[in-house]
C-alpha cells in the first residue's frame, strides 16, 4: 500500500428502487403479501420439461467388445451390399450398352446388304 493513500471509508449509496410499469415505487414488504399486478409485457415462455431420461446401459468389457464387433460386421455387410448393388448397376449399364452397339451393328450390316443387293440388281439390268 501506498503511504500517501487515504484510508478506506465506504460511501453511502443511494437506495435502489424497484418500480412498476406505471412508474410507481414497489415496496418489497407489501409485494410479498399481495398478488402481482398483471404487466403489459409479454409473459416469459415456459420451457417444456425434458423428455424421458435417456437410459444408460452398463456393459462389461466383453459385452462392449462383442457389441463393437457386431456393429463392425453390420457395417462391413452394408458396404458389401452397397458394392454388390453398384456392381449390379454397372452390369445392367454394360449390357444395355452392348445391346445398343449390337443393334447399331445389325442395322449397318442390313443397310450394307441392301445396298449390295441394289447394286447387283442394277448391274444385272445393265448386262
Amino acid at each position: 500500500m501506498s503511504a500517501t493513500a487515504s484510508t478506506f471509508a465506504p460511501r453511502k449509496s443511494a437506495a435502489i428502487q424497484i418500480k412498476r410499469p406505471d412508474g410507481t415505487a414497489l415496496e418489497l414488504a407489501s409485494a410479498k403479501s399481495t398478488t402481482p399486478e398483471p404487466t403489459s409485457a409479454a409473459p416469459t415462455p415456459v420451457r417444456p420439461k425434458s423428455s424421458t431420461p435417456v437410459p444408460i446401459k452398463m456393459e462389461s468389457e466383453e459385452g462392449r467388445k462383442a457389441r463393437l464387433a457386431e456393429e463392425a460386421e453390420k457395417e462391413r455387410l452394408k458396404k458389401e451390399g452397397d458394392k454388390s448393388e453398384q456392381e449390379k448397376k454397372d452390369l445392367k449399364e454394360r449390357e444395355a450398352k452392348e445391346a445398343e452397339e449390337k443393334r447399331v451393328a445389325e442395322e449397318a450390316a442390313k443397310a450394307k446388304e441392301e445396298s449390295v443387293s441394289t447394286i447387283k440388281v442394277s448391274f444385272a439390268e445393265q448386262h
